[in-house]
């Protein structure tokens, strides 16, 4: 227990502290400094000369700001996961048959991830992602059933996809001798799985950033 005056602040002389040990040869006088810490934390130090004295106090270490990793759900994992899957697909080749299998087990993916995150910018670039591979079947099964000869050469009139072709501002037509204006399918879903992959990189960004 340190003495009143040194809890208080204030430094106490030799006489007013009682040391514990070995006898000295005169009262107040000690071999070596003596320290303690008063209630409030701070070190004070007897000295031989009986005089105390405050310790200069440690810098103080600062604490690390960095809030903890995020984990996400695992759900989110598997669906980044499946989407680079269609992304690499799309880019190397894959059939009508194959990309709506995988669009299938995607947006099972996808919406499971959707449930169990909250993060608002990243829920809308899954969704744009999801609904651009949507957009992109649609197309591409209404180029199918396209009429002849459109379908073999695979276009097809832009008026059989205005609407998608106005969603993702599709200007890229040729004009038959008739006068109507028709549109490439393949590379009408070249232009929209390039959203979807934009959305992609744009989800995996914030997932890198939120950690």
């Amino acid at each position: 227990m340190l003495p009143a005056a040194a809890q208080s602040g204030n430094p106490p002389t030799a006489a007013s502290v009682k040391v514990k040990g070995k006898s000295k040869k005169k009262a107040g006088l000690i071999d070596a400094p003596i320290t303690a810490v008063t209630a409030d934390g701070r070190t004070v130090i007897l000295k031989p000369n009986g005089r105390w004295e405050f310790a200069a106090n440690p810098p103080l270490v600062p604490r690390d700001s960095t809030p903890p990793p995020k984990k996400w759900p695992e759900s989110l994992t598997l669906a980044m996961k499946e989407l680079h899957k269609m992304r690499s697909a799309t880019e190397v080749g894959i059939s009508f048959q194959e990309y709506s299998s995988r669009l299938i087990d995607l947006k099972a993916s996808v919406d499971e991830a959707l449930r169990q995150i909250s993060d608002p910018d990243l829920k809308r670039e899954l969704r744009f992602a999801i609904e651009a591979y949507a957009d992109g079947l649609d197309l591409w099964n209404r180029q199918l059933h396209t009429r002849y000869p459109l379908k073999q050469s695979g276009d097809l009139l832009r008026e059989e996809a205005k609407d998608i072709c106005e969603k993702y501002g599709i200007k890229d037509f040729s004009t038959s001798t008739s006068g109507a204006e028709i549109i490439n399918s393949q590379k009408a879903l070249n232009f929209i799985w390039a959203f979807a992959r934009a959305a992609i990189e744009k989800a995996e960004k914030l997932t890198l950033v939120a950690r």
